[in-house]
């Protein structure tokens, strides 16, 4: 009897660890598994082109604002007019000596230059034109126009419309000190240049 009662001991001892094992792999089969949720790392690298966000165009053409233009006349007060004043006679506007070369490559070559710097044109018929030393030249019949010049060589030669000779076969202008005196018809002085030489050749300028 006891023999028998060890018997199914140990039998229900045997059965109840193969439950526990058959029930230990059922959990084991059916527990739900659970990963690690820790920061999940990336994998893997990223392909493709960035999206851009696309910059807004704007299109069509800008209103402006219409420029208003104003109608009608205006009134331009038209301001009074100045007569025209003629300006009084100046010292140069008249006939004058402009310069006297005393001094030429060959002495009879010198001559005095004459200015008609008027506005009109002047007669010189009968005129004169004199030295220090009281050598006088007689203008011929000659006129001389508004603005021209006109040449009283020494020697000789034909008159034109700018060049007059004097006929002479002397030197008439001395060297280094001497005066021009230009007269008119009736004698009365005109103009009158004289010139002076220095040292080193300088030459020095001057009206009487």
């Amino acid at each position: 009897m006891a023999s028998k009662f060890k018997f199914i001991f140990a039998l229900l001892i045997g059965f109840g660890l193969v439950s526990i094992a058959v029930a230990t792999t059922a959990i084991r089969l059916y527990m739900p598994v659970v990963y690690n949720q820790g920061t999940p790392t990336p994998t893997g690298t990223a392909t493709g082109t960035p999206t851009k966000t696309p910059t807004p165009t704007t299109t069509g053409t800008p209103t402006r604002t219409p420029t208003i233009t104003p109608t009608g006349t205006i009134f331009t007060p038209t301001p009074s007019r100045t007569p025209t004043q003629t300006p009084s006679p100046t010292p140069t506007e008249r006939v004058y000596i402009v310069r006297i070369i005393f001094k030429a490559d060959y002495p009879l070559d010198e001559y005095v230059e004459i200015r008609n710097n008027t506005s009109k044109t002047v007669v010189l018929t009968n005129w004169k034109l004199k030295d220090d030393s009281g050598n006088t030249y007689t203008f011929p019949i000659f006129t001389v126009l508004s603005g021209k010049n006109v040449k009283i060589w020494t020697k000789w030669g034909v008159n034109t419309l700018s060049d007059l000779y004097w006929g002479s076969n002397v030197p008439i202008w001395n060297d280094h000190e001497d005066c021009a005196y230009l007269r008119d018809e009736n004698d009365e002085p005109v103009h009158a240049l004289c010139y002076s030489t220095g040292l080193f050749g300088i030459t020095t300028w001057r009206t009487p």
